[in-house]
């Protein structure tokens, strides 16, 4: 996806906040659950989480779409 900026790796995530990869993990192990066999053959690459069978977990930047506002 070529709109999404992309950050540069090995960079050390903002304070509070994952590495990719390991958020990633925990987006694997929780889809595992919920759906057993569904990401065998998944693999981490970057900073996403890609299917052998068309489907992909990316992480955008610290940020992205927020509004800037709290409710």
């Amino acid at each position: 996806m070529s709109w999404i900026r992309r950050h540069l790796r090995g960079a050390e995530p903002r304070a509070g906040r994952l590495p990719d990869l390991d958020f990633l993990a925990l987006v694997r192990d929780a889809l595992e659950e919920v759906a057993p066999g569904c990401t065998a053959g998944a693999e981490l690459k970057g900073n996403s989480l890609e299917s052998r069978h068309g489907w992909a977990v990316a992480v955008g930047p610290a940020g992205h779409g927020a509004t800037g506002t709290t409710t």
